[in-house]
């Protein structure tokens, strides 16, 4: 499907990976920008920006990140980016194979690392 010239950014459909083993999708309310992040244990980060390995789609209010493969422990961060003063409330919804987990987020500036995902394999 082609997307018009002049498509605002947000209006587009970012794939993400089809079946992954990590889903990160974080849900908030008020004006804000935040971004998801995954770090691995050697601190090298991955992110919208820094999309190495990582598929990201981000909308109004909503940002969700997939990781195919997943080989090791990874920790979750969560960044805002504006000069907002007062808090945003959200909430990040963890999946995984085995299951899914949710986490209340509130954030007023800078970076939150909210937790760690680790893997083992059989």
């Amino acid at each position: 499907q082609a997307i018009a010239a002049g498509t605002p950014l947000k209006e587009r459909r970012e794939p993400l990976h089809s079946f992954p083993e990590l889903k990160l999708r974080l849900r908030w309310t008020g004006e804000a920008d935040l971004d998801l992040a995954i770090v691995d244990s050697r601190g090298r980060r991955r992110s919208s920006i820094h999309q190495r390995s990582v598929l990201v789609r981000e909308e109004d209010n909503e940002e969700q990140l997939t990781v195919n493969n997943v080989s090791e422990q990874l920790f979750i961060e969560v960044t805002r980016h504006d000069q907002g003063s007062e808090p945003v409330s959200g909430r990040l919804t963890i999946t995984t194979p085995s299951g899914s987990r949710t986490v209340d987020v509130s954030l007023t500036s800078g970076t939150r690392r909210l937790g760690s995902v680790r893997w083992s394999r059989r």
